[in-house]
């Protein structure tokens, strides 16, 4: 079953997302800001991730640049 990871600071949108995704047989990881999408991603090593670019603590921007910074080298 392919992962997802969704990174979001609205929890209703989060469990819009998360219902949907989950309904078409997708396993669904929820992180509510960048820190927890960064430690989702590299726990999970999922096949897509849906990212908020503004979030609180880490923007999404930030987010996608630390893990395919880390994945590079």
């Amino acid at each position: 079953m392919p992962t997802v990871v969704i990174a979001d600071d609205s929890p209703v949108l989060r469990r819009i997302v998360s219902s949907v995704l989950e309904r078409e047989g997708f396993t669904v990881v929820a992180a509510e800001d960048g820190v927890q999408a960064v430690q989702a991603v590299f726990a999970t090593m999922p096949d897509a991730v849906v990212l908020d670019v503004q979030m609180p603590r880490v923007s999404g921007r930030t987010t996608g640049a630390r893990w395919t910074s880390r994945s590079c080298s």
